[in-house]
């Protein structure tokens, strides 16, 4: 039934409620994509050790912030047996993955966790992962660093998780993680480090860059860092405390292993040149098999019907033109509407927000189709988005929590800017509008400041840019003082985006009184 393999394409279960399957049974979510021998006999040598009582039941667990990807990997078993191999080595103290944008560091990191949760982490007393690939290119602020060390504090038992510097929260952490052995995964690094250019690959983020450089000179367990460049603050300790693995593009019987897995299947020729032509990028592969499904059946034939209507874009070429064939072809409808709002949240976001804040007001374009939805149609506006590979969905404490790859996200999003300027701009206002209203009145750590400084952006990004700036001023510069304790490095990255050139221009918008 999962698979599909003894049905039609259309009867298979949506893969984002595999994970909650997995869950009730507690099982791991890839065992749903084995040969039915193969899940058989994992699902019996578990029911073995239960039986025998040879659990690892001490160890503690957070994974819930990974983003969530496909269920299978094809053409990573090399990739794999590495990270078991580093796992093992306690010569080896981070891991780099590096792969650019989409080629599936995230997918691969998921599945290599899901693997170790079937052999119960095997040694590890401490397992704990955060992703930052919510904030694509397109994002404005990278606050999360400051608010992963408070959230990261306080799981692993401080007793004040917003006490001290950032300089002394990074050093507390560490010693948490290396009080035993604890497995690390940072997924997307690339927000918190500089961009191409003097410091290209260097943390921005003092505190983050504090915490790695201290784990890489001594680390009881491993951390493993995912990013699409390289982490020049590891350069140091490049003398058998690091190691790192460059993704590469999937090969081309890969390549087509992944397309058959989402139901694209023809002439095998074909099934080559689309291989070939999309150069082994997981992503665009992924974003072709939803299409062709989607649209086509599945018929591979159909890969010539996909119209290039978009310039070159730094993404991609290939991803870039999938993506505009999507937006054309769900043109006027309910499908449409729902990846634009997910789009212009700057990380994942509850399906009963969007439905709330588009519901609010009709707007063309942007809500006059979802807020006539009735409760069947919006779950199948947002499986047909999931079946496309456009978003992912898992359900989070009886919430069904929706996002999409960072390179969906800031393309769709830079799409609204240029073409649909007005669509952007109004979109912007009402997420503005309720992130002040969910925002606690006085806030006093990194958890309750986020949804401020988030407003803050979106205010700007709809051209509010008084109005952002006296609630920057008003209700986080007087209510929270960025004093030794504070977090400056979230405050700095808010006060820039006042700035249309960075420090040097200030946007003729804000008040000379402030």
């Amino acid at each position: 039934w999962c698979r599909g393999t003894a049905t039609s394409q259309g009867d298979t279960i949506p893969q984002y409620q595999l994970s909650k399957i997995a869950s009730e049974f507690d099982l791991a979510p890839h065992w749903f994509g084995l040969a039915f021998e193969e899940f058989e006999s994992r699902v019996k040598e578990k029911k073995d050790r239960e039986v025998s009582g040879d659990l690892n039941a001490s160890t503690a667990i957070s994974t819930s912030t990974m983003p969530i990807t496909n269920l299978e990997i094809f053409g990573r078993d090399g990739e794999l047996q590495k990270l078991n191999s580093y796992w093992e080595d306690e010569s080896i103290n981070i891991v780099q993955l590096i792969a650019f944008g989409g080629v599936g560091k995230s997918t691969l990191t998921n599945r290599w966790l899901s693997e170790l949760h079937a052999q119960n982490y095997g040694s590890a007393k401490r397992v704990y992962a955060w992703s930052f690939y919510w904030q694509g290119e397109s994002c404005d602020t990278n606050s999360s660093g400051d608010l992963f060390i408070e959230h990261a504090l306080e799981w692993f038992g401080d007793s004040d998780a917003t006490l001290g510097t950032p300089w002394a929260k990074a050093s507390r952490l560490t010693k948490y993680i290396r009080k035993s052995k604890t497995l690390l995964i940072l997924d997307g690094l690339e927000p918190m480090q500089f961009p191409p250019g003097p410091k290209c690959g260097q943390i921005e983020n003092p505190a983050i860059a504090l915490l790695i450089r201290e784990l890489a000179a001594s680390n009881h367990g491993l951390c493993v860092i995912t990013s699409r460049m390289q982490v020049e603050d590891l350069v140091p300790f490049e003398d058998g405390r690091i190691a790192t693995i460059n993704l590469n593009r999937l090969s081309v019987k890969a390549s087509k292993q992944l397309l058959r897995s989402m139901g694209v299947d023809g002439n095998e020729k074909v099934m080559e040149y689309a291989a070939e032509y999309y150069s082994g990028h997981a992503l665009s592969l992924s974003l072709l098999g939803g299409y062709l499904t989607v649209v086509y059946e599945g018929e591979i034939e159909k890969i010539h019907y996909i119209d290039s209507l978009a310039e070159e874009q730094k993404l991609g070429h290939h991803a870039s033109k999938l993506i505009q064939a999507y937006l054309k072809w769900f043109k006027n409808t309910p499908e449409l509407e729902l990846l634009y709002w997910i789009s212009m949240f700057d990380r994942p976001v509850n399906l009963s927000t969007i439905k709330s804040i588009s519901c609010s007001e009709t707007i063309d374009g942007l809500s006059e189709k979802l807020v006539k939805l009735r409760k069947s149609r919006w779950a199948f506006a947002v499986e047909l988005l999931k079946d496309a590979n456009l978003i992912s969905a898992k359900e989070i404490d009886s919430e069904t929590v929706l996002d999409c790859h960072p390179i969906v996200r800031d393309f769709v999003a830079n799409h609204l800017k240029v073409r649909e300027c007005p669509i952007w701009v109004r979109g912007n206002e009402l997420i503005f509008d309720h992130l002040q209203n969910v925002a606690v009145e006085n806030p006093g750590n990194m958890a309750e400041l986020e949804p401020l400084f988030r407003a803050v952006i979106h205010g700007i990004q709809a051209s509010m840019v008084e109005t952002a700036f006296e609630l920057y001023f008003d209700r986080i510069k007087k209510g929270y003082i960025m004093l030794s304790s504070g977090n400056h490095y979230a405050d700095q990255a808010c006060i820039k985006a006042f700035f249309r050139d960075a420090w040097t221009d200030l946007d003729p918008n804000v008040s000379r009184q402030y």
